[in-house]
């Protein structure tokens, strides 16, 4: 991408580059095996944007709820390893600082 874009924006762009989602289940596992992720620089858990040092693995948009979770992102605050759930509708505006997670098949 070359600016800030929506959901629906990014999908397309990474179908035309040939990435896929990730299955939901990946996020799990990317968790377990992934201990060496370097720390946020801050604590902010949520203030409706993708939190700093963050990847967002993105998964198959099942539903369009905006209230329904979306998928999961991983981020370490201090010696705690997170995986978290995230929520947004298609007009949340995600940022080129955003780390987003697809498959890239071989």
């Amino acid at each position: 991408m070359t600016g800030p874009a929506t959901l629906p924006a990014i999908f397309q762009r990474a179908q035309a580059l040939g990435l896929q989602p990730c299955p939901l289940a990946l996020a799990v596992d990317f968790r377990l095996q992934w201990q060496t992720q370097v720390k946020s620089t801050n604590s902010i858990l949520s203030k409706h944007e993708a939190p700093q040092g963050a990847i967002t693995v993105m998964s198959p948009i099942d539903d369009d709820d905006p209230n329904l979770p979306k998928g999961f992102y991983l981020r370490r605050i201090g010696d705690t390893l997170w995986l978290r759930g995230y929520r947004c509708d298609d007009l949340y505006v995600w940022q080129l600082s955003d780390t987003l997670a697809f498959l890239q098949p071989a």
